[in-house]
C-alpha cells in the first residue's frame, strides 16, 4: 500500500476508533454512576438499620464503631468517582474495603454487606470489561506523518548547511590565494627570508664565541673568583652580553690560563670586540627588517581577519551538519518503528515514497 493511501486509511480507522471509544466510555460511565448511587443508597440503609434486641452491649458498641468506619471509608473512596477512569484509580482502595469490613459487622448486617459487596464486585467486573473492550477498540497513535515532515525539513536544512559549507570553503580558498598574492606583492617572503639569513649569521657568530668562552669555563670555576667569573662559568652567553667586563676579566687572568684555554683567551682578547660588534649590527638589521615586516603585514590584517572569521564559521557549520546528521539518523530509526506499527494496524506493507 502506498504511503499516502496508508495514512488516509489509518486516519479513518483512528477517527472511527475515537468515536467508538467515546461511546464505550459513555456507556461505562453510566454504569459506574448507577452502581455508585446504588452503593450509597445501600450505605444509607446500613446506617439506619437498628441492631437486634438483646445483643451484648460491648459487642453492640464494637459493631456500631465498625459500621461508622466502614460507611465513612467507603463513601470517601467513592467520592469523586464519576467516570470509569476514576473508578480504575480507586479500585485498590475499594478492593481493600470489600474484604476489610470487620467480622462483627458481618455478624449483624450480613444481608446489607453482601448487597454492597456484590455491587463493588460488579463495578470491578465492569472495569475489567471496559479495559478489555478498550484494548480491542483502540487504534494506537502513529506519528508517521509528523516524522516524515520532520525528516523532510531536517534533510532540507542539512542540504542548506552543506551548500553553505561549500560556499565558505570556496571563499576561504579565494581569500587565502588573495593573501598569498598580496604577500608576494609586498615582498613579505623576501623579508622573512632575509630575517632568517641574518638570524642564522648571528647564531653562527654567537656559537663561535661561546665555543671559545666554554674553554675558559672550567678554569674559571677552579679559580673561585666569584662575580662575573662564576656567571660566565655557568653561562657562556654572558661574555656576549657584557663584553667589556669579560675582556677585562680575561686580560687580568690571561697568564693563569694554560693550553687550549690560553689559546681561547688570546682569541677572545683579539676578536671578541669585533664579533660582538657584528652581533649587535646583525641585531639592528634583524630589528629593522622586523619593523619592515610588521608594516608590510599590517596591510594584510583585514584579509587575515576575514580568513579567521570564515574559518570560525566553517567550524560552526561543520558542527551544525554533524548535529543534523545525528538527528536525521534518529528520525529514520523512529520512522522504521512507526512504519512497523502502522503496518501492524493496517495488516499490510506500506511503501515509503518520499
Amino acid at each position: 500500500m502506498k504511503l499516502k493511501r496508508a495514512i488516509e486509511e489509518y486516519e479513518q480507522r483512528r477517527e472511527e476508533s475515537i468515536k467508538r471509544l467515546k461511546r464505550l466510555r459513555k456507556e461505562f460511565n453510566r454504569k459506574v454512576v448507577k452502581k455508585k448511587k446504588e452503593i450509597l443508597k445501600g450505605l444509607s440503609s446500613l446506617e439506619k438499620k437498628k441492631l437486634p434486641k438483646g445483643i451484648d452491649e460491648k459487642l453492640a458498641k464494637r459493631i456500631l464503631t465498625d459500621r461508622e468506619k466502614y460507611v465513612s471509608a467507603l463513601r470517601r473512596a467513592l467520592d469523586g468517582v464519576e467516570t470509569v477512569e476514576d473508578l480504575g484509580k480507586r479500585l485498590p482502595e475499594l478492593a481493600k474495603l470489600h474484604v476489610d469490613h470487620g467480622r462483627y459487622l458481618l455478624m449483624v448486617f450480613e444481608k446489607e454487606l453482601y448487597g454492597i459487596n456484590r455491587l463493588l464486585k460488579e463495578m470491578n467486573e465492569d472495569y475489567v470489561e471496559y479495559v478489555r473492550e478498550l484494548e480491542g477498540l483502540s487504534v494506537p497513535e502513529v506519528r508517521l506523518p509528523e516524522i516524515i515532515e520532520d525528516i523532510k525539513e531536517t534533510s532540507s536544512e542539512l542540504e542548506r548547511e552543506k551548500e553553505r559549507l561549500e560556499r565558505l570553503q570556496k571563499s576561504l580558498k579565494e581569500k587565502k590565494n588573495e593573501l598569498e598574492k598580496k604577500a608576494r606583492e609586498e615582498g613579505i617572503d623576501d623579508v622573512e627570508s632575509e630575517i632568517k639569513e641574518l638570524e642564522a649569521a648571528k647564531r653562527r657568530i654567537e656559537i663561535e664565541v661561546r665555543s671559545k668562552v666554554s674553554k675558559l669555563q672550567k678554569p674559571l670555576r677552579r679559580m673561585r673568583l666569584g662575580g662575573l667569573a662564576d656567571e660566565v662559568a655557568r653561562d657562556s652567553g654572558v661574555a656576549i652580553q657584557r663584553p667589556k667586563e669579560f675582556l677585562e676579566l680575561v686580560s687580568n687572568m690571561r697568564n693563569s690560563f694554560e693550553g687550549k684555554a690560553r689559546k681561547s683567551a688570546e682569541w677572545i682578547l683579539k676578536n671578541l670586540d669585533e664579533k660582538v660588534a657584528e652581533v649587535r649590527k646583525l641585531e639592528e638589521e634583524i630589528a629593522k627588517r622586523q619593523r619592515i615586516l610588521e608594516e608590510k603585514k599590517e596591510s594584510l590584517r583585514t584579509l587575515e581577519d576575514n580568513i579567521r572569521e570564515i574559518e570560525r564559521e566553517i567550524l560552526e557549520v561543520e558542527d551544525s551538519i554533524k548535529k543534523l546528521e545525528r538527528k536525521l539518523e534518529h528520525l529514520r530509526e523512529e520512522l522504521e518503528e512507526e512504519l512497523k506499527l502502522m503496518e501492524k494496524i493496517l495488516g499490510e506493507n506500506v511503501e515509503v515514497d518520499f
